[in-house]
């Protein structure tokens, strides 16, 4: 799966694994929501600086998005923990890697906003997982 179909493919799975709407990936790269629109369907193709754009977005790399390279998480991001974690122990290493396991999850269970921008009634959303709600 390599190519232009490839890129269109892999930019749309990598979105929505993301959770994002288009709006919200073009608002992250600077880009039209139709430019997104287009690339997902493979009627443009992003220049060089726009898979970059979107690559750093989306916590890949450029070649993944290409279909050349297996999912490894990449970008600024990511950089900075790496950097952070170099100088931590074991100990705290885990810590984060429990950390990132419960953020990982964290993410999986919240509720998407509504199209209006507004949260579900509390009464729908629960209350972050059985913790007392804050006020």
């Amino acid at each position: 799966m390599r190519g232009k179909n490839s890129v269109a493919a892999m930019l749309k799975k990598m979105r929505l694994l993301r959770g994002l709407k288009q709006r919200e990936l073009a608002h992250r790269t600077g880009l039209q929501p139709s430019a997104i629109s287009q690339f997902e369907t493979g009627h443009r193709e992003p220049s060089i600086d726009n898979l970059r754009k979107l690559a750093d977005a989306l916590g890949v790399s450029i070649d993944f998005l290409m279909g050349r390279q297996a999912l490894i998480p990449s970008g600024p991001q990511l950089e900075k923990i790496l950097r952070h974690a170099r100088q931590m122990t074991q100990e705290q290493l885990e810590e984060l890697a429990r950390f990132a396991a419960f953020l990982s999850n964290q993410m999986k269970a919240r509720p998407r906003l509504s199209a209006a921008g507004a949260l579900p009634p509390p009464s729908s959303r629960g209350n972050g997982g059985g913790h007392p709600a804050k006020h």
